[in-house]
């Protein structure tokens, strides 16, 4: 009853904090970087895809791009409403978040020395951040490996008016009434005259965590408070002229976090330290209104220091008498050369890169005890890295109202071979709307440590594979209305899987310890997910507006023993480690874990005075399930699967701005206190309290 009378409350006072003239920006006329890495209306692009401007940003409260992201539609960020410093991973259409590519000004970002490469989105503040441009389903054909459910483009700021200008911001927040938040942000800018520029941005943020555990059994371990440091420091100067526009980069970003050791495991010593200095550069010259070329490209090194001291185990003192520390390090490096042709009905793009990833990490371990026992890995010697090399073309014709946008990359691994991905996208201009179908496909590299990790790597893996569908339309009212509705299927083959391997013809029921034959990662299983999305906006007078989403998501998994590779599984009996499976028959599971069914939100917009925003907002995730280890799936165990309960959040905020240079926002998250949960075994924040202080000159 009290989420029925949540739910109507909100759908008549549901609102967004976001002043009006922010939610205007929110319209399909907004100029994006589309698909086509031109400069594109959103009702002009022939795909799903939407935008989280500046003034959004500005007015947030969101400390990180996970965070802010985790509030929009059509994605769920597992970590966006937990712990600050939580690993924070997105899912986007079904897919898993190394499925999802994350770029930094049109360059891909991620962690080579993480299991899977995907990036932890609470690495990314939102200090320094233009907008974001986050497009739906597989873009491979522009943006590469890993575009197999969407893209999240990342723009940092550049150029902006003659003179010094900046923004300074302070917050301080309260999480669930037992730990608190402080974060400072500073964004200067100078530019001259004649289009030269300098940007500087420094954020730093301070939380006395929460527990982010949750118990198992009453008294099971002792439990502690996880708290978390983070500061990134950013520099950029450039030139933009007529012709020209040259931009260089620098950001570095450090956290420390205090972290429990998994899912139910509380852990007093378990410390977090993570580390990336990220040099980015973009050169383009207009050699005439026909031609314009650009070269691109980063280079990345990241760190990550995991150490868990012996811990407590118990109230009576008593440890585990282990010690563990391990070392990861990442380097990438990407350089990429484009060429853009654009007239009255034609629009393309041509380019070549190269991208090399590299990893390396050693590893110590101690187990105290009546015997004691150490342990000590280190990779140097493995030469763990790989290159990609690319070339691709995508062209967009105009005749009349009708339109076609395609493309092809083909890309080459070092170690697996070449990769070719095609899209092709005709759409139909009926008016103010756009009627499109997509047909794209795409493909997910398999990361270093699949690849070269000595206990369970596996150099014969292939790419990830997908081809997807999509048919939608969009509809610009003339009023600044909008609506939005999209359908889309993604078929995911060679998807990799981590695997047990017991001794060829025992049955299952007699295994045991002793028949273990070791792990390791096969291509091995399919990912189907179909679902839809519907979104509206609508200007209820000049004071009122609405915005509402909705979400609907199915799929299944699958994986047939004749896929297996026996030279990689030596003849050994297969079991899928995250489902517990042994693959002596078809598999087939319709449970997509941690991913929701549904999702949707409602949000309206009220400024009753031209100072003052009021915006309540509801959001509902159905349930979904999850995973979790179950000791009798096998001798080993394996994880099983439970289930997440769907959760209601109602959020509050207010924004007062008094000028152009002032502004506070106050926001409460959960703001009935709803007990809930991202994924199994994590505490989520609680009701939340924010006040957000910006000063622009």
């Amino acid at each position: 009853m009290r989420k029925n009378k949540l739910l109507i409350i909100a759908l008549v006072l549901c609102v967004r904090l976001y002043g009006q003239d922010s939610l205007k920006t929110q319209r399909l006329e907004e100029i994006v970087v589309s698909s086509s890495r031109l400069e594109q209306k959103i009702l002009d692009v022939p795909r799903s895809i939407f935008v989280i401007d500046r003034n959004t940003i500005e007015q947030s409260a969101f400390n990180s791009v996970g965070e802010l992201i985790s509030h929009q539609r059509g994605l769920f960020v597992v970590g966006g409403g937990q712990t600050p410093g939580t690993n924070q991973s997105v899912f986007m259409r079904g897919m898993n978040s190394n499925q999802v590519a994350v770029l930094i000004d049109g360059v891909r970002i991620y962690d080579p020395s993480s299991p899977n490469s995907a990036i932890d989105l609470s690495e990314i503040s939102t200090a320094n951040v233009e907008r974001i441009e986050i497009l739906h389903g597989g873009h491979s054909t522009m943006y590469g490996g890993a575009a197999i459910g969407g893209v999240i483009n990342i723009i940092t700021r550049k150029n902006g008016d003659a003179g010094v200008s900046g923004v300074l911001s302070l917050q301080g927040g309260a999480l669930g009434g037992k730990a608190y938040s402080m974060n400072g942000q500073a964004d200067v800018r100078y530019q001259t005259g004649h289009g030269l520029y300098v940007n500087g941005s420094l954020f730093h943020q301070n939380v006395n965590g929460l527990d982010a555990s949750a118990k198992r059994t009453e008294g099971f371990t002792t439990r502690d408070r996880d708290g978390f440091v983070k500061t990134d420091v950013s520099v950029a100067t450039g030139l933009t002229k007529k012709n020209l526009d040259f931009r260089i980069g620098y950001r570095r970003s450090s956290q420390d976090a205090d972290i429990d050791g998994g899912a139910f495991r509380d852990d007093d010593n378990n410390k977090l330290k993570f580390s990336r200095n990220f040099f980015d550069y973009n050169f383009s010259y207009a050699v005439s209104p026909l031609w314009k070329f650009t070269l691109l490209g980063s280079y990345s090194n990241s760190k990550r220091i995991n150490t868990n001291d012996s811990s407590l185990v118990n109230a009576n003192g008593a440890t585990d008498q282990t010690y563990f520390k391990g070392n990861y390090f990442g380097n990438l490096n990407t350089h990429e050369l484009q060429a853009a042709y654009t007239t009255d009905k034609l629009t393309a793009t041509i380019g070549v890169g190269v991208n090399r990833e590299e990893m390396n990490f050693n590893t110590f371990v101690f187990l105290g005890g009546d015997f004691p026992f150490s342990s000590e890995t280190n990779y140097d010697s493995i030469q763990s890295s790989a290159t990609t090399t690319y070339a691709f073309a995508q062209a967009n014709y105009r005749l009349g109202q009708f339109g076609v946008e395609g493309g092809a990359r083909l890309s080459h691994h070092s170690l697996f071979g070449n990769v070719l991905t095609v899209e092709a996208n005709p759409y139909l201009k009926i008016g103010q709307g756009l009627a499109y179908a997509s047909v794209s496909s795409a493909f997910n590299a398999p990361s270093l440590y699949q690849l070269y990790d000595p206990q369970r790597g596996n150099r014969q893996l292939d790419a990830e594979q997908s081809l997807s569908i999509e048919l939608g339309y969009k509809h610009q009212f003339k009023a600044g209305h909008y609506i939005t509705a999209s359908a889309f299927r993604n078929e995911v083959d060679n998807a990799i899987e981590y695997v047990y391997l017991w001794t060829a013809g025992k049955p299952v029921d007699d295994l045991g310890f002793g028949d273990y034959e070791g792990d390791t990662y096969l291509n091995i299983a399919s990912l189907s997910t179909w679902g839809g999305e519907l979104e509206a906006y609508w200007e209820l007078g000049d004071k009122l507006s609405i915005l509402g989403h909705l979400s609907l998501l199915s799929g299944e998994i699958s994986a047939r023993p004749s896929d297996i590779n026996a030279e990689a599984t030596r003849g050994n009996q297969v079991q899928l480690y995250s489902y517990g499976t042994f693959l002596s028959s078809n598999f087939e599971t319709e449970k997509l874990s941690r991913r929701p069914a549904s999702s949707s939100f409602v949000q309206l917009n009220w400024k009753p005075i031209s100072q003052l925003s009021i915006s309540p907002t509801l959001r509902y995730v159905a349930s979904r399930p999850d995973v979790a280890y179950d000791f009798t799936l096998g001798p080993f165990g394996a994880l099983g699967n439970v289930n997440v309960d769907s959760y209601y959040l109602f959020g509050l905020q207010i924004g007062w701005q008094n000028s152009r240079l002032f502004n506070a926002t106050f926001r409460v998250e959960n703001v009935f206190d709803e007990q809930y949960a991202e994924i199994a075994g994590f505490n989520t924040r609680g009701r939340a309290f924010y006040l957000k202080l910006t000063h622009r000159f």
